[in-house]
């Protein structure tokens, strides 16, 4: 019984790390596209697009590769 506390608080941090890491990818994201400081309601697309990993990188990467192109 012991473990499975262990298991449950690993488990709940290593989602609550996740979340946290896409939820700034996305947030980055728009805030380079717009230049402003996004609201939840702006990059929500992005976060669960990237939460979906696949569908995720495939309509992100043509933005982020815009993104680049237009630094250099």
């Amino acid at each position: 019984m012991k473990y499975l506390y262990i298991f449950c608080f690993l488990y709940i941090s290593m989602l609550f790390s996740m979340l946290y890491s896409i939820r700034f990818i996305a947030k980055g994201l728009v805030s380079v596209e717009t230049n402003s400081n996004p609201e939840f309601s702006k990059y929500e697309k992005e976060l669960i697009s990237l939460w979906i990993l696949p569908l995720g990188i495939t309509s992100i990467q043509p933005r982020l590769q815009k993104i680049f192109k237009d630094k250099n």
